[in-house]
């Protein structure tokens, strides 16, 4: 045992010294970098190049390799990490992606390696040979260089921050970017100097990873240690080095102890799958910081054409059904096309599709609902093993799709359900671990794939026969991926689709409104699994004759590349991504031989660079750049476009009862109370910090008081969750009126009117007449607002591309949609011109008198609430320090002297300036009328 005990210490050193620059990169960046281990790949092919073919002694060669690390480290940096230093970390994880494909393409370049018949002959060079027998174990050169040289590199490490200007500039920055900036640190320097420092490690793991190797092989440096080190680095939280170096031996040790208990390292693999995740749901129990490490989601670039009015009830109103007729015409016709006629033409055309399929699951996924998933091609692999074992009952097709889905989605929520209690990092993790377990472990049990290989018969469709030729499969194929990306389509323009997108773009707004996140996240995630199994059942059925071992971990980094290069976000982006990345290398890789080694390292290249190319000049992917055109094109048609108009700008059924709240030793709220009757228009007022925001947090179930009570029409809900309390009648709005910039403003209303008219995911996505009709039920509720408050030309406008008061009138008819019975609103003229902001005082008015609900207003505008206010409460330093009518407010000596001044300027420091309003609000403030 003890043999095994000190192996697993030399694994677990390499997964340290790894580990120590997946950290360091995370810190400095605050992202995940996915091509740490691949960034080691190339020198550690020169290493051997040098020594064995050029006969250079292993010390300079292992320098040189050292300096080639960091100069791939450097140029990375350069090139593609700094200029989307200000994307989304999610941007950034995937161009990590892209880069890892483009290094280990290069690898397929033989000049770049040594000779294999010499690599094979000879092995992986090393330092020197020696034999120390420790237990059944015999200590190699390559264990013992492990053994002295990794402790080594992390004590100069440790040294490098704890005692150099340089480590200290490197710790202030990534602790404090801007901090450190403005202390005269270069950032962009130290983010250099860090990415130098891990290409350096990641040689250093690469060249010590490769001896222990039978044959060297580049795809040892992929997910499965991958997930190893992120094991390590999640144990640290990203943040602490010693721990994560710890923890990577740790596991090391760990995995070695299984195979010596259970002599299987496909098992060991499973049991460190279910550590690392373990570990992370027992690090990140609280939430707190998870979110961080995959902060963001992709940058969707799904706007919607604007059509000149010009051309609006012509061209382009069919441009679509066009553009849709072509695709299903030309799909109909590809297997007769000239070059596409032949039986392997044909079997490259059919699996285009299934990863047409796979791209359409993470644009559901990804693209719409900002879920990154690593692991899509696993679930594909299920699929397949799945369909196979139903194909030996005899089951028809329609049955094998429907069971296969059903495996996938019952799969999506075995994983789902812990990954989501581990935000933002907890589904990365967990797919990358299925993508790796799945054909290390599950896909080898006997009651899945029965054996290394899976043979599989025609798929028999009831009615027809058996699909036993290319074409035949192909167009099985065909209409089924036909009706799941119509039925996609059918989902986005559905409430369904609409709450997908509203949580993935602001989710503390959606469940204010009455959707609970987290089961939306999880119905996508399962619906995505299930489309993406489907595709496996119908891959089999083209290749017949699989092994376990063609799902490889990497395949599902390459069909992310498909769904991101396509347009991740866009159904047809899915189909031109398959076409791009897969179909046209399969299809000219007789042509392209003489350049390129292997088709393998072709998609390698495109996918690679397609990613990273993408991600800096269009994250839309092709789709968009298409949508682009079109637009261009329609704008140059009608250069004089019309210019667009203006907009025009009982009892208590709230009651809020001592309520206090703290923040660790900070006292937000003190014993505050009020109360608010059907409509009445009650305004928060006070200093900044004085508690008003956190008070609307609290009632709109953000936040929890200590203590204290928040009745709604006399019942208690301060334990409700928020999307609990919408469906009880509270309405919210935030200060920056973000809502859904990847909704349209009839979108992001019918959001709203969705929580009265529920319709199941499935139904959208098969279209079910309820599904329907609802549509078509709150599209009519929808353009009636639109019309009724002005919005009318902003109608099909991304929420995103709105100017700020426009944004904030569409927040307003949002919650007017949402029929609340209680609207608490936060700042809504913040950002907004003043002469915009006169337009609020009516329309605010209007909606507490139209629809009898109470609203909370929180507004530093003094003139604008003095007006439509018919009770005030002042705030200060959490406590109620006065309240009455606007005409006491305004003469209180409290809120006088503590918040509005003693002066008339004072007073009206937010209104207009012209001088008309002036002399209004003058002569308002002076009656005493407002």
């Amino acid at each position: 045992m003890i043999g095994f005990f000190v192996l697993g210490v030399v694994n677990g050193l390499v997964i340290a010294v790894l580990a120590l620059g997946f950290v360091l990169v995370y810190k400095a960046g605050r992202f995940l970098n996915l091509a740490h281990a691949q960034l080691g790949v190339v020198p550690a092919l020169l290493l051997a190049k040098l020594v064995l073919d050029l006969g250079l002694p292993w010390l300079p060669a292992f320098v040189v390799a050292l300096a080639v690390g960091g100069l791939i480290g450097y140029v990375s940096e350069r090139l593609v990490v700094r200029p989307l230093a200000d994307r989304s970390r999610a941007t950034l994880l995937i161009a990590s992606i892209g880069l890892s494909q483009v290094l280990l393409a290069f690898t397929y370049f033989t000049w770049l390696g040594p000779s294999r018949l010499r690599l094979n002959a000879e092995g992986y060079p090393v330092p020197f040979e020696t034999s120390i027998p420790v237990g059944a174990l015999t200590l190699r050169g390559q264990h013992v260089v492990v053994l002295v040289l990794v402790p080594a590199v992390a004590a100069g490490l440790s040294a490098l921050f704890r005692w150099t200007l340089l480590g200290k500039a490197i710790r202030a920055a990534a602790c404090n970017r801007d901090a450190a900036a403005l202390a005269g640190v270069s950032v962009s320097r130290v983010s250099s100097i860090t990415w130098v420092v891990a290409g350096v490690l990641a040689a250093v793991s690469a060249v010590l990873t490769a001896p222990g190797q039978a044959v060297f092989d580049t795809q040892a440096l992929g997910p499965s240690l991958l997930l190893r080190v992120l094991g390590a680095a999640a144990v640290a939280r990203f943040t602490n080095m010693p721990v994560a170096f710890a923890a990577g031996v740790a596991l090391g040790v760990l995995e070695s102890l299984v195979v010596f208990v259970t002599h299987s390292d496909h098992t060991a693999t499973a049991v460190m799958f279910l550590v690392i995740l373990v570990s992370l749901l027992v690090r990140y129990r609280d939430g707190s910081e998870s979110g961080t490490a995959t902060e963001g989601v992709l940058d969707p670039h799904d706007k919607p054409i604007a059509p000149p009015p010009i051309l609006a009830g012509a061209l382009v109103t069919r441009v679509r059904v066009l553009a849709v007729g072509i695709g299903l015409f030309l799909g109909v016709l590809a297997p007769y096309l000239p070059r596409l006629r032949t039986p392997s033409a044909t079997q490259v055309l059919t699996l285009t599709l299934c990863f047409a399929l796979v791209a359409l699951s993470l644009t559901l996924l990804a693209g719409w609902g900002g879920q990154v998933s690593l692991g899509q091609f696993a679930f594909l692999g299920l699929g397949a093993l799945v369909a196979a074992r139903l194909q030996e009952a005899e089951v028809g097709l329609p049955a094998v799709l429907a069971l296969t889905a059903l495996a996938g989605a019952a799969a999506g929520a075995i994983i789902g359900i812990p990954a989501m209690r581990v935000a933002g990092l907890g589904l990365a993790v967990t797919t990358l671990g299925l993508a790796v377990v799945g054909p290390a472990w599950l896909f080898r049990q006997p009651w899945l794939a029965g054996g290394e290989v899976v043979t599989a018969g025609a798929l028999h469709m009831p009615g027809i026969g058996d699909l036993d030729t290319a074409r035949s499969t192909y167009y099985a194929t065909f209409v089924v991926v036909a009706l799941a990306a119509f039925g996609l389509a059918a989902l986005r323009r559905s409430s369904p689709g609409r709450l997908v997108v509203a949580v993935r773009d602001n989710a503390p707004a959606a469940a204010a409104l009455g959707t609970s996140p987290g089961a939306v996240r999880l119905s996508v995630f399962m619906l995505a699994a299930a489309l993406a199994a489907v595709a496996g059942a119908l891959w089999l059925a083209t290749v017949r004759n699989v092994s376990v071992t063609v799902f490889d971990p990497q395949q599902s980094f390459v069909m992310l590349s498909l769904a991101v290069v396509g347009g991740i976000s866009s159904v047809a982006g899915a189909f031109l991504g398959a076409v791009a990345l897969y179909g046209i290398p399969e299809l000219t890789h007789d042509f392209m031989h003489g350049v390129l080694p292997s088709t393998v390292q072709m998609q390698l290249l495109l996918g690679g660079s397609g990613l990273i190319v993408m991600q800096l000049t269009n994250p839309g992917g092709l789709a968009a750049v298409t949508r682009q055109s079109w637009q261009r094109l329609l704008d140059r048609v009608a250069a004089d476009r019309a210019a667009a108009p203006r907009p025009e700008p009982s009892d208590a059924v709230l009651e809020v009862d001592d309520v206090h709240l703290s923040f660790g030793g900070v006292r937000a709220l003190q014993g505050v109370s009020l109360r608010v009757r059907p409509g009445e228009i009650v305004g928060l007022i006070g200093a900044n910090g004085a508690g008003k925001t956190t008070l609307l947090n609290v009632v709109s179930g953000r936040l929890t008081p200590s203590s204290g009570s928040v009745l709604l029409d006399g019942s208690e809900v301060a334990h409700l969750p928020p999307d609990a309390r919408a469906h009880l009648g509270i309405g919210r709005s935030f200060q920056d009126a973000r809502l859904f910039p990847g909704l349209t403003v009839r979108e992001t209303i019918q959001v709203a009117l969705a929580r009265r008219r529920r319709v199941g995911l499935l139904a959208g996505f098969f279209g079910a007449p309820w599904s329907r009709f609802t549509e078509r039920q709150t599209r009519r509720r929808a353009d009636e607002l639109v019309a009724g408050f002005g919005l009318a030309t902003w109608a099909d406008t991304a929420v995103g591309d709105l100017s700020t008061g426009t944004r904030r009138i569409c927040d307003l008819v949002t919650q007017v949609a949402a029929e609340p019975r209680v609207l608490l609103l936060d700042e809504p003229t913040a950002g907004v011109a003043q002469r915009d902001a006169e337009a609020f005082a009516p329309l605010i008015r209007r909606i507490a008198d139209e629809l009898g609900c109470a609203v909370v207003i929180v507004e530093h505008d003094m003139p604008l609430m003095l007006r439509i206010a018919d009770r005030l409460y002042y705030l200060e330093a959490g406590r109620l320090a006065a309240e009455g009518t606007p005409h006491e407010i305004r003469h209180n000596p409290i809120v006088i002297a503590g918040y509005l001044g003693t002066t008339e300027a004072a007073i009206a420091r937010s209104g207009p300036t012209t001088p008309r309003a002036s002399r209004r609000r003058r002569a308002a403030v002076a009656s005493g009328t407002t």
